[in-house]
This record gives C-alpha cells, sequence and structure tokens, in this order.
C-alpha cells in the first residue's frame, strides 16, 4: 500500500509543512518569546508568594507532622503471626490515639 500511494512521503511531507508554517507563525507573532515570559513572570510570582505566605515551609511541617502521627499510630499495632493473617489487629486493650483538629 505504501509503495503504491506512497503514504509515508506524503506523511512526512505534511509534517515538514506544518513544522514550516508553526515557524512562520512563532517568528511573525513571537509565540515562544511571550510564552517564556509569561512563564518567567508566573515563576517569578510563585516564589514571591510562597516567600510571603511560607506555603512550602507550611506544607513541609504538616507532611512531616502527618508522617510522626502515622507512625505514632501504626506502632500500637502488632504485627501478626507468620502465615496468621495479612492485616495486622491492634491488640484488645490497646486504646487509640485521639485526632486532632
Amino acid at each position: 500500500i505504501d509503495e503504491k500511494y506512497q503514504v509515508r512521503q506524503r506523511v512526512e511531507a505534511a509534517g515538514a509543512a506544518a513544522a514550516a508554517k508553526a515557524g512562520e507563525i512563532d517568528e511573525q507573532y513571537k509565540v515562544r518569546e511571550k510564552v517564556e515570559a509569561t512563564r518567567e513572570k508566573l515563576v517569578s510570582k510563585t516564589k514571591e508568594l510562597d516567600a510571603q505566605y511560607g506555603i512550602s515551609d507550611a506544607v513541609s511541617a504538616a507532611a512531616k507532622a502527618a508522617t510522626l502521627k502515622a507512625g505514632a499510630l501504626f506502632s500500637k499495632f502488632e504485627a501478626p503471626a507468620a502465615g496468621k493473617n495479612d492485616i495486622a489487629a491492634p491488640p484488645p486493650n490497646a486504646e487509640l490515639p485521639a485526632v486532632e483538629k
């Protein structure tokens, strides 16, 4: 089929023509330059807001606190005996930690 209809050559030619047209549009309207300038402004504003409100620090602290609480909760459960269960159950007298709001 490819030999008869030259599908590959036609697709390659269409791709090259599309790339050339995209280059012309970019050159005429400065699309890449505008996108890059907008990206730089966005990154700058994001850093500014992070510094102002401490977003990264707050998220990091919350993640660390959640990890510590999860570790404390799971340490209260005993591991099952080998081959007994796949899921660990808390001992009958285990108290669950209070949930903070």
